[in-house]
């Protein structure tokens, strides 16, 4: 009875609220989700505040404090570093803060962007079906035959041989370096590595995007829409992607940890921003040569790298659930 009585209250309330205060509440009552977006919120301001919190200049060597472990003073200055040096002495903490900077950024904005193209192209090819369907599944079974890292090495080749044979307007390379911090050369190659991933990624959005349609655009409310005059825009908007946006999220919230993944991938393997310029990625690849000696460099960005894709993955996880009807909010928070 108790339960019962709960439920009843709930519904009342519920009733008195609109629908978005309640998707609100229940993400706010989300714990993992909270306290997962507040780890996402402090790295994201610590990176664009390391000019200002960083104990050190984020490139300037001291080859006599080469490889001191975390928590370590530098004997010849006294100097603490938290997180330990790298090979020609430069501090780690410091240039984990800068690294954030571009790893975040580039994440979200290689998601955003390849999400985007995915659910239009999606959206055409389930909605109007025809020729607009036939050509777009063609269009993304060939985009999805490109070899990401090929085409990537072929990037970076040409850049080394004339960074001006591939044309990117200076006002997309100023943004670039504005958001991330990055140098001008630098710029273009992270713009381009951004450009190359966003536009070879959206294949799984676009496939998720069109099975949705197709699974809600023959059902009598878009039906009774149809004969009500509505246009194809507004039932889209309306009814198409409401029903899409919880599967959409959680394919979003994967892209983001993928491309943080890939990033460091790249810039391992030397095809994404490179030294000085600190990433999680080349952080990694210096700490890879010297491992067998200094076992603790490698967690140095393994260990963030790692802690900001669980908390993207559960901040997906509320946002997820909080449009959910069937989620039980009762005075402990939403059920997990």
């Amino acid at each position: 009875m108790a339960t019962q009585t709960l439920t009843v209250e709930q519904a009342s309330e519920q009733r008195s609220e609109g629908q978005w205060q309640i998707v609100v509440r229940r993400f706010l009552h989300h714990r993992m989700a909270m306290l997962s977006l507040l780890v996402l919120v402090l790295f994201f301001f610590s990176s664009l505040l390391a000019p200002w919190i960083a104990p050190f200049p984020r490139d300037e060597p001291d080859v006599r404090a080469q490889f001191l472990a975390p928590m370590t003073e530098n004997p010849q200055t006294g100097n603490l570093h938290l997180l330990g040096t790298d090979n020609i002495g430069r501090d780690l903490f410091t240039r984990v803060l800068y690294s954030a900077r571009i790893s975040l950024i580039l994440a979200l904005a290689v998601a955003t962007l390849s999400s985007l193209i995915g659910i239009v192209l999606g959206l055409l090819a389930g909605y109007f079906l025809g020729w607009i369907d036939i050509a777009v599944t063609r269009f993304l079974e060939f985009v999805s035959t490109f070899p990401l890292l090929t085409i990537l090495l072929i990037l970076n080749s040409v850049l080394l041989q004339n960074p001006d044979l591939i044309p990117i307007p200076p006002w997309f390379i100023g943004i670039i370096q504005g958001a991330t911090g990055v140098p001008d050369s630098e710029s273009k190659k992270l713009a381009l590595v951004g450009l190359a991933l966003a536009v070879l990624s959206w294949t799984g959005t676009a496939r998720l995007m069109r099975g949705m349609v197709l699974s809600v655009r023959e059902l009598a409310y878009i039906e009774s829409s149809r004969a009500l005059g509505a246009s194809s825009l507004r039932i889209i908007a309306r009814h198409v992607l409401p029903n899409a946006l919880p599967p959409l999220i959680v394919d979003y919230t994967l892209a983001i940890n993928g491309v943080l993944v890939l990033e460091a991938v790249l810039s391992f393997l030397g095809y994404g921003v490179q030294d000085p310029t600190p990433t999680w990625g080349n952080i990694l690849a210096i700490a890879e040569s010297n491992m067998l000696n200094h076992p603790w460099m490698p967690l140095v960005p393994g260990i963030p790298l790692v802690i900001a894709a669980l908390a993207v993955n559960f901040v997906g996880g509320g946002i997820r659930d909080a449009p959910d009807p069937r989620m039980v909010m009762g005075g402990k928070g939403a059920r997990q």
